[in-house]
């Protein structure tokens, strides 16, 4: 994923403006990027030796950004310097191309939680300001839930049908992905200062604490899937149903989620909505006590503490 031009320097989005990349790479279709960097369509068989790079939903630079302002590692600011030009041909704005979507929420989440990371550490002006382009003209107006209230089901988005999901028989939404997606944006607000950020942060944490969560007197799990109604919230007894509720066999999704809690948690007691503030607060305390996966006997959470690192995350 490092492109570099005939004298050696490294190849510059601004002087490539029909370079687009995906997942670290020229994007595959010509019409998507026209400049291919010297390179043939389809490119030759062992260019990338079978390497890819990040890809949007699971684009992490969380330890590398944290080592480089740690240490001030010359060659881990050289690395995420690369990834800012990466993100700036591949997080495109302009509504022709099919990189201006805002795509799945993990995806969504991941990458701006990425790019603030990479920000921080390398200072990159033109990086802020492609940030908070993305969460203006991408993903704030693509938000479907933007103006229902919170008796509505207020999703970033919905897909399906998709036979992995609820059986195959609905469209859906994701809790789990959603929750990712606030803790991204909570992260963008925090650097940039961006409203529309914190908005759809805690818009889109609030739903899914509402929502996205089962809860009960022992136990709190986050949805895989749950089915979309327009908007129309499940029951109590829709989420016994697996073609309109899903739920995870192991407790990683709820620590996946349980930052974007604590983000509608402080919100909620901000705005005294008790009502929430409580639920968040509980859902905080199973996942905590290592109740967050079925079981008809679920012990004390005992040995490595999964949760040590959510213990960091403040929002205000």
């Amino acid at each position: 994923v490092h492109f570099f031009e005939a004298d050696g320097s490294p190849v510059a989005p601004e002087a490539h403006p029909g370079w687009i990349v995906w997942a670290g790479r020229t994007h595959w279709h010509p019409e998507v990027s026209p400049d291919r960097l010297g390179k043939p369509v389809p490119e030759p068989k062992f260019t990338s030796h079978g390497w890819t790079g990040k890809d949007r939903e699971h684009w992490s630079s969380n330890c590398l950004g944290a080592f480089a302002l740690l240490t001030g590692a010359h060659w881990a600011r050289l690395e995420l310097q690369n990834e800012a030009r990466l993100y700036l041909a591949g997080q495109t704005v302009d509504p022709r191309l099919s990189t201006s979507g805002a795509g799945a929420p993990r995806g969504a989440g991941r990458t701006a939680l990425a790019a603030t990371w990479i920000y921080l550490a390398t200072g990159d002006e033109r990086l802020r300001a492609r940030i908070d382009e993305r969460v203006d003209r991408v993903e704030y107006p693509q938000w479907d839930g933007r103006g229902s209230g919170p008796d509505r089901v207020r999703a970033f988005t919905s897909a399906g049908p998709d036979p992995r999901q609820l059986q195959g028989r609905s469209v859906y939404w994701n809790p789990w992905q959603e929750a990712i997606a606030a803790v991204g944006f909570g992260a963008v607000h925090r650097v940039t200062g961006n409203p529309r950020a914190r908005e759809l942060a805690e818009g889109l944490a609030a739903n899914t604490v509402r929502h996205g969560w089962r809860l009960d007197a022992r136990t709190a799990m986050v949805a895989l899937a749950l089915r979309w109604q327009d908007g129309r919230p499940l029951t109590a007894a829709d989420h016994g149903d697996p073609a309109a509720a899903q739920w995870p066999t192991s407790s990683g999704f709820a620590e996946w989620a349980l930052g974007a809690c604590e983000i509608a948690r402080v919100a909620a007691v901000r705005d005294a909505d008790d009502g929430l503030a409580a639920r968040a607060a509980a859902i905080q305390q199973r996942v905590r006590a290592g109740r967050s996966r079925p079981g008809p006997d679920l012990p004390e959470r005992g040995g490595l503490d999964r949760l040590a690192e959510w213990d960091a995350v403040r929002w205000q």
